[in-house]
């Protein structure tokens, strides 16, 4: 897959202004799997932990890296986004909403536990301050960050939008059992989040409601 490419902000270029009010949002998924306890898992030998975030990272890359790469590995969280134009190539909404539940309930004693937060934003901008690098910024990213915060162990929450698609897609499907988790699939609840003036309705895939592999 080609790299994609990010618009350099660069404060030196006299025509920053001009070309910036050029740049165009673009739609996609946002994701961020993030290992549950990591900082406990840490009071152990190096060899111990290291092996298990390694592990729990190829987990989640085996099952999101057919359709992209993670952006960027921050700490003890990996973050995806996956530009709709790309994923419609690939995949669907509801393959991606059932990735993400493989990978928060997957019982493999290999792996760690992790937690998931996830958006569909139409309001992402492909935009680095790091020449030659590939980012990507907007209030959605940041919505993302919130709900994993938020979210349990082996829990993914979702925003409004993402949850109304893969609930859309489920209802045309004929092998309604194969996705019968967007069944369970709770919310909304409104909650107010930092930096956000009105309250966004969240929704989730507890732990306790995830049906067996």
């Amino acid at each position: 897959m080609a790299l994609r490419k990010a618009f350099f902000f660069d404060p030196n270029d006299p025509k920053w202004r001009e070309k910036l009010a050029t740049l165009a949002p673009i739609s996609g998924y946002c994701v961020f799997i993030d290992i549950a306890g990591s900082t406990a898992l840490k009071d152990g030998p190096i060899e111990r932990w290291a092996s298990f975030i390694s592990n729990t990272f190829g987990n989640a890359r085996a099952f999101l890296e057919p359709t992209l790469p993670p952006l960027k590995c921050l700490g003890d969280s990996l973050m995806f986004f996956i530009p709709e134009s790309i994923l419609n190539k690939t995949a669907t909404p509801l393959s991606l909403f059932a990735s993400l539940k493989s990978i928060c309930s997957d019982p493999d004693p290999l792996f760690c536990e992790v937690k998931v937060g996830a958006t569909y934003c139409t309001d992402a901008y492909e935009l680095t301050f790091i020449k030659g690098t590939y980012d990507v910024y907007g209030k959605g990213i940041d919505l993302a960050a919130r709900l994993l915060s938020r979210a349990e162990s082996r829990e993914l929450l979702m925003n409004e939008p993402f949850a109304q698609q893969i609930r859309q897609e489920f209802e045309t499907i004929d092998n309604k059992q194969a996705f019968s988790d967007v069944r369970r699939v709770v919310g909304p609840w409104p909650e107010q989040i930092r930096g956000f003036s009105r309250a966004v309705n969240i929704y989730k895939l507890p732990r306790s409601a995830q049906n067996s592999l």
